[in-house]
């Protein structure tokens, strides 16, 4: 009676089971779905553990090589000299977390450079000494002579084309009269974008090829009364504002401006200080002067 009293019926079993126990005396069975293994984690009892639960336990990346120590947590420590608290990701490759993936500092040391910038291809940069480049460069190749601070460019095959002379010692900038290079844009700096000083000159010459238009120096002001394009100005100081000038009158002569739109008493009127103006109908450009008349404006 005895023994009958403690077998464990098969009855208790259905496919893919086993016997187990959490608690004496009381044998159970345990379902194993497919692709488990039989275990305990830290907490709880045993079950049918998963691979998730499986790598926690043995403290390995997922997608790791457990047969190549470099990629097992618990073996870093052991490489070489280097503690596993240095080696900054654990489960990637040393070779590429040492050469490709860390933050330059004053100790990295760099060779050819390639790879993406923001999405932009980076060609492979090569250096050396300006007479050991290469005597037949593919196109695309890209050349840094560290003696002579000079950078190529192959861009016809087996021939280099020098992009520009650098000079890096000392962080000097070469003057912009040595400047050669059509990467900066020499003629804004120089024509369009700088405050004129005594060391500047402007050229305001133009060809006007289109009627009722002009080149040169403008300002605004206000007119004393109407005015169209191409009267000529002066400047009245008894009102403070500009008017048409008369030939007949030689108070209105100093000062002449040219308006450049038609305007009314009190508004402002953009005028031509200093330039080139073309009217068809407003000036004989077939004249060899032109003089302002005793029609006022005109």
């Amino acid at each position: 009676d005895t023994e009958l009293a403690t077998y464990t019926p098969k009855s208790l079993f259905d496919a893919y089971t086993i016997l187990y126990a959490d608690t004496d005396d009381t044998p159970a069975a345990l379902y194993m779905a497919a692709s488990r293994i039989v275990g305990r984690a830290a907490t709880g009892g045993i079950a049918a553990l998963d691979k998730a639960a499986i790598l926690g336990i043995i403290n390995v990346e997922d997608g790791a090589d457990v047969t190549d120590v470099d990629n097992v947590t618990t073996a870093l420590g052991s490489i070489n000299a280097n503690a596993l608290a240095d080696i900054t990701s654990p489960g990637a490759n040393i070779e590429d977390a040492v050469t490709k993936k860390h933050t330059s500092g004053s100790e990295t040391q760099g060779g050819d450079v390639s790879g993406t910038v923001g999405n932009a291809s980076v060609d492979k940069i090569k250096r050396g000494l300006d007479a050991s480049k290469s005597a037949t460069p593919a196109v695309g190749d890209i050349y840094l002579a560290t003696d002579t601070d000079k950078l190529y460019k192959c861009i016809i095959a087996e021939a280099w084309t020098l992009l520009k002379n650098l000079d890096l010692s000392g962080n000097n900038v070469a003057d912009l009269a040595d400047v050669t290079s059509a990467g900066a844009n020499l003629e804004d700096a120089v024509t369009k974008k700088h405050t004129q000083n005594t060391d500047t000159q402007f050229d305001f010459y133009n060809a006007l090829a289109d009627d009722l238009t002009w080149s040169g120096d403008k300002d605004t002001q206000l007119v004393g009364e109407s005015v169209i394009f191409g009267d000529l100005l002066y400047f009245n100081w008894a009102t403070k504002r500009w008017k048409k000038t008369d030939a007949d009158a030689a108070a209105t002569m100093p000062g002449l401006r040219i308006a450049l739109e038609s305007k009314g008493d009190g508004e402002v009127c953009l005028m031509l200080v200093k330039g080139y103006i073309r009217g068809d109908n407003e000036f004989d450009f077939g004249a060899s002067m032109i003089y302002a008349s005793v029609t006022p404006g005109a």
